[in-house]
């Protein structure tokens, strides 16, 4: 534990020491060094204080998926009543408390997680209340809005997710075979269907969007590739 938390800390002194580099040599030092002090300041709040205070991120963490379970109740209520569940309007739903459908979306993801260890926080007081609730209220919840929340990525990473769990939970060779069949079945299918695959994304103006970005940033990197243009721009 001590080893694993000094490796981290080492890692975490390696990103803000090169953050701070890329925001010297930033193209737009005022946008840069704005970014910066967010940035560093959520390093220190949520990365060395999980590491220095774990128990303390421990009892507080329940209380932030409480949260989180009204907010997906509110993305449920505001996306249906207002906009009738239209996907064009999914990204409105959780606003004001996130901007972005997609962020929703993740950590919706993180939720599922750990509603489906819910018995372990359950135990950490004060939230002994939690072994009174079903575990399924939280997940339902989750999934559901995870569903409508129109985010594809956060779906994909949610399969991702519970496959690696899966290869990792399920002990025996004839259950880790049987997920990495599935897996060579589901690669196949995806060579199998690249055309139409393809067709489609180029149809689609979210993906084509996202196409464009990636584009973009492989030229930024291949312009400046050890500063970059500055982090934020």
């Amino acid at each position: 534990g001590t080893r694993l938390a000094g490796l981290a800390l080492m890692a975490v002194a390696g990103w803000a020491l090169w953050f701070t580099v890329s925001t010297a040599c930033s193209t737009l030092p005022l946008v840069s060094w704005k970014y910066w002090l967010v940035g560093i300041g959520h390093c220190w709040v949520f990365g060395a204080g999980i590491l220095l205070f774990p128990e303390l991120w421990r009892k507080a963490l329940p209380g932030f998926w409480l949260s989180m379970a009204g907010v997906a109740v509110y993305t449920l209520l505001h996306h249906g009543l207002i906009y009738h569940f239209h996907a064009d309007q999914a990204a409105l739903g959780p606003m004001p408390f996130f901007a972005d459908h997609t962020v929703f979306g993740a950590v919706l993801v993180m939720g599922i997680g750990w509603a489906a260890g819910l018995r372990a926080y359950a135990q950490t007081p004060p939230w002994g209340f939690l072994r009174r609730l079903p575990r399924g209220f939280f997940l339902v919840l989750f999934v559901v809005a995870l569903v409508l929340s129109g985010s594809r990525a956060a779906l994909l990473s949610l399969v991702c997710c519970s496959w690696a769990a899966g290869w990792f939970v399920l002990s025996g060779k004839k259950a880790r075979l049987a997920l990495l069949l599935i897996a060579l079945t589901a690669g196949a299918a995806v060579v199998g269907l690249h055309e139409r695959l393809a067709a489609r994304l180029g149809a689609d103006v979210s993906s084509q969007e996202r196409l464009n970005r990636w584009s973009c940033a492989w030229r930024m990197a291949a312009d400046r590739p050890l500063t970059g243009f500055g982090p934020g721009t």
